[in-house]
């Protein structure tokens, strides 16, 4: 495995375990949102402030607008967007709390703020964002607000590299499908119906 594949492993599973804690959806409907995918929605773009969802269609890009617009903007109508910031960082918090028990976390936190100080942000809007707002003052929190920098940055190059490509949204995940590198149903998670999927 090269460094660089092990590097971005890791930091997509310190930013993702936001996403898939178990309590994920309860927590969000309990902000006022409306099920996990509006949990989802909402707490990733959330650090942009309240967009619009043509916004986060461009910045989320895989997803079909349909599913994107089933979420944003009703999402800011219903919950503020400080309580969705902060209950993905309580999510991120307890998930990383169990998994990084006997690491030196605040050193590691420290390495990654090392390079999220450096990185260039032009043309990265998400990890513009995430790098925008306050970093925790726990280490827990501090590691996860770089983590998720870093990610942001990987994903909105990502959709740099596909968009010169002339790849679509529905394009990039049917492809990523046929190399292996996504489960079969990546059409139905990412919004895409069988005429899109069959044409991408």
């Amino acid at each position: 495995m090269h460094p660089l594949t092990d590097f971005w492993r890791s930091v997509e599973a310190l930013h993702s375990a936001v996403y898939f804690a178990p309590d994920a959806r309860e927590r969000y409907e309990a902000v006022g949102l409306k099920g996990w995918w509006m949990g989802y929605a909402a707490s990733r773009s959330a650090a942009l402030g309240a967009p619009a969802a043509p916004v986060v269609v461009a910045t989320f890009h895989g997803f079909a607008p349909r599913l994107v617009e089933r979420a944003i903007p009703d999402a800011w109508r219903l919950a503020d967007v400080g309580a969705v910031l902060d209950t993905r960082l309580a999510l991120a918090r307890e998930a990383l709390d169990r998994g990084l028990d006997g690491h030196d976390v605040a050193a590691l936190a420290q390495r990654l703020a090392g390079v999220t100080e450096r990185v260039d942000l032009a043309g990265k809007p998400l990890a513009a964002a995430e790098r925008s707002l306050p970093v925790p003052d726990d280490p827990v929190g501090a590691l996860w607000r770089h983590a998720s920098v870093l990610r942001e940055v990987r994903g909105d190059a990502h959709v740099s590299v596909l968009v010169t490509a002339g790849l679509g949204g529905a394009a990039s995940n049917a492809l990523q499908v046929a190399l292996g590198r996504a489960p079969g149903r990546q059409r139905e998670s990412r919004g895409w119906t069988e005429a899109e999927w069959a044409e991408a």
